[in-house]
């Protein structure tokens, strides 16, 4: 698999981390307290795994092991570290996830962020608020992620360009090779069209008169310039 290293992270299972005591990697330093600022969609107990604890007496930090998670880490694009009276002060910005996908393996789904260079921000959870590209087995199991990822993400800035408005109501896009089914939020019907501009335009007609009409059927198909409703 290119660039992204999708594969190695998809392996691993995502688990909730408790603070325990540091491990003794590098100085100890006992604070009073600690402030994680700019931390919006991703957790502390991420970050201070291994290097933040107590000893039941108060908190101690390893900065060393500290400074290693954050630089590790990769959905952080900086980070800095200050004290103040007592008060370790963790500054971050994240790095913001441009695209969505969600690979299947077998009956799971793997959800995976990547940012604007493809590279992996996150694996087994989603952070942000974007369309979901479904991708199938076939895609994993040919190496062709980033590939489709990079059609995807194409698709999509042209969609934002020919009507932002639509691309906000996307909530999933589940792949093909020739045709694509689409949802938006808010509504149970399956849009089924080519994955080319023409489609997203009779999409966002299509939905307009739909929502003018409050009706939603179980699935509308674009395929060709007629309308056929199933």
């Amino acid at each position: 698999m290119k660039g992204c290293g999708v594969r190695l992270a998809m392996a691993c299972a995502v688990a909730a981390i408790c603070l325990d005591t540091p491990a003794e990697s590098g100085k100890i330093t006992r604070i009073d307290s600690v402030e994680f600022r700019g931390l919006r969609a991703y957790s502390k107990f991420e970050l201070s795994k291994g290097a933040i604890g107590s000893d039941g007496t108060g908190l101690l930090v390893d900065l060393d092991a500290l400074g290693k998670n954050l630089s590790r880490s990769p959905f952080l694009e900086k980070y800095g570290l200050s004290m103040s009276d007592g008060k370790l002060i963790v500054t971050v910005i994240e790095k913001k996830p441009a695209l969505l996908i969600a690979v299947r393996k077998g009956e799971r789904v793997v959800p995976i962020e990547l940012d604007g260079n493809f590279k992996l921000i996150s694996a087994g959870r989603s952070h942000a608020e974007l369309p979901v590209i479904f991708l199938g087995e076939e895609d994993l199991k040919r190496g062709r992620i980033e590939e489709r990822a990079r059609q995807y993400s194409a698709l999509l800035k042209r969609v934002g360009k020919l009507s932002p408005s639509l691309l906000r109501e996307i909530s999933e896009i589940h792949a093909g090779s020739e045709i694509i089914s689409v949802y938006l939020k808010g509504r149970r019907t399956r849009f089924l069209l080519r994955p080319e501009e023409s489609g997203f335009i009779r999409l966002g007609v299509t939905a307009g008169y739909l929502d003018r009409m409050r009706r939603y059927p179980e699935v509308i198909d674009l395929l060709n310039d007629r309308v056929v409703i199933r």
